[in-house]
């Protein structure tokens, strides 16, 4: 007959096969997250409680895009780009940026899916799924949307958005940051 073990501690094979088990623990986390990352924490919530971590994924590419001024064929883009890459040497116009994708899998009852504007300069209208979920403010460079009640087994997010000279020319314009995905419980 074995003796109980009192210490026992994984082996290094064993923990990496805990990890996902064991829930992330926020230790000297912001108590004030950035507005495109959620809302503030529930009172009682901060440093060194738990948290379920929000899963992430970055519509890269491709995504469409279209001079809605002019009369340029559509391109093929990986985002983020600035404006000033996308249109080499044009500090203006409208265009539109549409990105298609399909249906995050094994989504639970209690998560939501929401898209999150990490770096826009411009205003712009979001339509998803042919409805139009608001707009994007030339004074804010993030934002995001909950998308969970509009999702379909495919998806198409259409951004048009329109910059100008008249911001600042030196700072960049459009997607300039990343576009993403986030679920959320």
């Amino acid at each position: 007959m074995r003796e109980p073990i009192d210490d026992w501690r994984p082996s290094a094979n064993q923990a990496c096969l805990l990890m996902p088990l064991i829930p992330q623990i926020e230790i000297n986390s912001p108590l004030v997250p950035h507005p495109a990352f959620g809302h503030p924490l529930p009172k009682g919530e901060g440093i060194g409680t738990t948290r379920m971590p929000i899963h992430r994924m970055f519509l890269k590419g491709p995504w469409e895009v279209r001079p809605l001024d002019r009369d340029e064929p559509s391109l093929r883009v990986t985002l983020p780009a600035s404006w000033q890459t996308i249109f080499e040497g044009s500090s203006c116009g409208r265009a539109e940026f549409r990105r298609k994708f399909n249906q995050p899998t094994n989504l639970e009852f209690h998560e939501h899916v929401w898209i999150v504007f990490q770096g826009v300069r411009g205003a712009a209208w979001v339509d998803f799924n042919g409805q139009r979920l608001g707009g994007i403010d030339i004074d804010v460079e993030t934002a995001e949307f909950e998308i969970t009640p509009h999702l379909a087994l495919h998806n198409e997010l259409v951004v048009q958005l329109t910059f100008w000279i008249g911001m600042p020319h030196d700072q960049p314009g459009g997607l300039w940051g990343p576009v993403a995905l986030e679920i959320r419980s």
